[in-house]
């Protein structure tokens, strides 16, 4: 509450009330003292009850009755006369009080409406009457209004007006403190209700929206009409005023210069912060294996924050459902290692101080003026294990148009683990070479000579084999098992040419050499490590022979027929390639190694007119050797003659081969001149050769 207040100075007539007493000095109470003055008086002096103002020079005041002594002080220029009074009288005239001192004179205590104050100068009688005859005296103010000398003379000054207020009570308000982002374009408006209000009685009333330093911002009919989003960031003050009519808000902008009779409540504060801006985020996805123990950091500088603006920021990582795992100091602190697999995303906050993260565990629990940015992922995937093979190496002969599958069940897979697995193939600098459903599905025949790796991959949903042609350039989270090695072996028995439309023709069994000549056979596009000739019989299928090279057989050893000449390339460890002394040995027989034959050359062997034996070593005294030339039939007899043609031994024998040999053990017979006698069966032919016995 404001009231004007007048202070005497030197140059004036200042008189200070300080009691009021209303309705308690009457004319009758003061009448002695009165006579007493007058007895004094000088009958002729001049009287004026001169001008009165208040301090300020106003003629008007007002008082709030609200138990605080209120005093008036009031300053009297060119009043004259011998004796001189205050008079003070209600609103219609009626004396209330004739203090000698208005400064005595307490307005507090009276009631509420207006009084008037005069000065009054007078010399002889004092001219106060009172014309109602009720005990109540009133002022008539036009029989002593004359002024100038003389006995009985007398004068009042001009009136000035004390209104009396009953001091208004604001009230008491509850609610709040409200909190609002301003700034956004979505209207702040207190809810209604939210404000309670008790305990106030005033003529008038109002609300009052000031800043925190009182200066008011609206007038609104009520609290719930205010849109604080229209307001700057900053504190608002909402408070209930109390008033009466000598208040007026015309060109008063702050609380603090309201004048007259009022009061304010309480405040409720409201506080208006700006909308943070979080910003915007790029960078990621980013991908980790976690659980290996190895620290999984996104790099620094990976991610870019720009367009953000708060009072307050922090980083934020949450799960994918607003789990808050961390608020670290930057994205690049967070080991993401230490977290099980799953997706974790990274915020940027903007807050301002009304927010707090006490008990909060859910991003959307967040309480306040706050704006998260958008989010980066941050996949997190089980370190996979791809597991332990077994099996193997495998070896492959290839090229040969022939399937070549490692054999189900060779390999076995344990201690995998992962979300995906896959085989993968590749060679030896990794370059892959397939996917197999299986290991077991991959025709090593139809890639060539080399390496080949199979590995079994466990990886998970961030690895993608799109455009990757080698295992080193897969990226994600995945591992690769230990390799088995397939050996794939390329051989190729070649090409060769020679004679006539590839054949060559001897005589035999006229005990001259049989021999391919040098440089008469061509031999092209041979592959492998080891190389050898064959000859075989007709059909291919019996080995008759295994030469270093192609002039080594002498066909003039073989019966007349028709055998096979062949180049056969071959890698370590083969079996089967050499010739018994009994028994078939067959073309098919040859494993162990990966081996290739030529084309055929063909041999026709035509037999000699007469058929010949060889007998070697001849001496001999252990056993000997009986050879068949020209002999075209594969049973004979042989027997052993000695000088007194006694037959010693004798047995018929049928030849498996185009070799036609025997041996004759002659360790028991005694020394001297044998004769060996080959009969053909077939044909009843005779060979004798002699046989010297050591």
């Amino acid at each position: 509450m404001k009231e004007k207040v007048h202070n005497g100075s030197p140059s004036q007539i200042i008189l200070s009330l300080k009691t009021l007493t209303f309705l308690t000095l009457f004319l009758i109470g003061t009448t002695g003292f009165m006579m007493a003055q007058n007895s004094n008086a000088n009958e002729n002096a001049t009287v004026y009850g001169g001008e009165i103002t208040f301090l300020d020079g106003e003629t008007y005041n007002s008082i709030c009755i609200d138990g605080e002594v209120d005093y008036v002080e009031v300053v009297v220029e060119n009043a004259s006369g011998r004796i001189k009074q205050w008079v003070i009288t209600d609103e219609e005239g009626y004396i209330v009080g004739l203090p000698n001192n208005i400064s005595d004179v307490n307005f507090d205590e009276a009631e509420v409406g207006k009084c008037l104050i005069y000065h009054l100068a007078y010399n002889g009688m004092k001219p106060l009457v009172d014309p109602s005859g009720q005990g109540k005296f009133k002022l008539h103010i036009d029989e002593i209004t004359e002024k100038g000398e003389g006995k009985g003379r007398s004068h009042l000054s001009n009136a000035i007006t004390i209104e009396r207020f009953l001091q208004p009570t604001a009230g008491i308000l509850e609610g709040g403190p409200f909190e609002f982002c301003v700034g956004d374009g979505d209207a702040d408006h207190i809810p209604d209700g939210a404000i309670t209000l008790s305990g106030n009685s005033s003529t008038n009333e109002a609300w009052v929206v000031t800043d925190s330093d009182g200066n008011i911002l609206g007038l609104p009919a009520t609290p719930y009409d205010v849109n604080f989003d229209e307001a700057p960031a900053g504190v608002c003050l909402v408070w209930h005023l109390g008033y009466e009519d000598n208040v007026s808000f015309d060109g008063v902008t702050n609380a603090a210069d309201l004048m007259g009779c009022f009061e304010l409540s309480n405040p409720i504060t409201v506080n208006r912060y700006a909308q943070p801006t979080a910003g915007i985020l790029e960078g990621g996805p980013f991908e980790f294996c976690v659980g290996d123990g190895e620290a999984d950091h996104i790099p620094d500088g990976a991610i870019t924050l720009s367009g953000n603006s708060s009072t307050n920021e922090a980083w934020v990582v949450t799960d994918s459902n607003g789990n808050i795992l961390g608020l670290p100091a930057t994205p690049y602190d967070v080991n993401f290692d230490e977290a099980p697999a799953g997706v974790c995303l990274v915020w940027h906050l903007g807050y301002e101080d009304n927010v707090s993260f006490d008990g909060v565990t859910n991003a959307a629990d967040l309480m306040g003026c706050f704006e998260l940015s958008n989010p980066i992922t941050v996949n997190r995937y089980a370190q996979p294990t791809a597991g332990i093979l077994e099996g193997g190496p495998f070896e492959f002969c290839v090229g040969d148009g022939e399937a070549d599958h490692i054999p189900d069940g060779a390999i076995t897979l344990s201690g995998n683990s992962s979300t995906n697995e896959a085989w993968v193939v590749t060679d030896s600098d990794g370059n892959i070479l397939g996917l197999p459903a299986t290991p077991y599905d991959v025709n090593f025949d139809e890639a060539p000579a080399g390496v080949c790796l199979v590995w079994h991959l466990g990886y998970e949903d961030n690895v993608s084999f799109d455009g990757v042609t080698n295992a080193n350039q897969l990226s994600g989270c995945y591992v690769l098992s230990n390799a088995i090695t397939v050996n794939r072996t390329a051989i190729n028995g070649g090409s060769i040419t020679g004679g006539t439309d590839n054949s060559f023709s001897f005589t035999v069994g006229d005990e001259t050499a049989d021999k391919i000549a040098a440089d008469a056979i061509t031999l092209t596009g041979n592959v492998g490590t080891n190389s050898k000739w064959l000859v075989t019989d007709e059909d291919g299928t019996k080995i008759l022979g295994v030469h270093d090279n192609y002039t080594d057989p002498d066909f003039d050893g073989a019966a007349a027929g028709t055998c096979k000449l062949w180049h056969l390339s071959y890698e370590d460890g083969i079996e089967g390639l050499t010739v018994p002394d009994e028994g078939d040995h067959l073309v098919s027989g040859l494993t162990g190694a990966c081996f290739d034959l030529s084309n055929p050359i063909t041999i026709v062997r035509t037999a000699s007119t007469s058929g010949k034996i060889a007998l070697y070593p001849n001496p001999s005294k252990g056993s000997v050797t009986v050879k068949l030339i020209n002999f075209s039939a594969d049973n004979v007899n042989i027997s052993l003659f000695n000088l007194k043609n006694s037959m010693i031994y004798n047995e018929d024998i049928t030849f498996r081969t185009v070799f036609k040999k025997q041996s004759l053990d002659v360790s028991d017979y005694d020394s001297g001149i044998y004769f060996v006698k080959v009969t053909n069966l077939d044909s009843g032919a005779v060979a004798i050769k002699q046989l010297v016995i050591n």
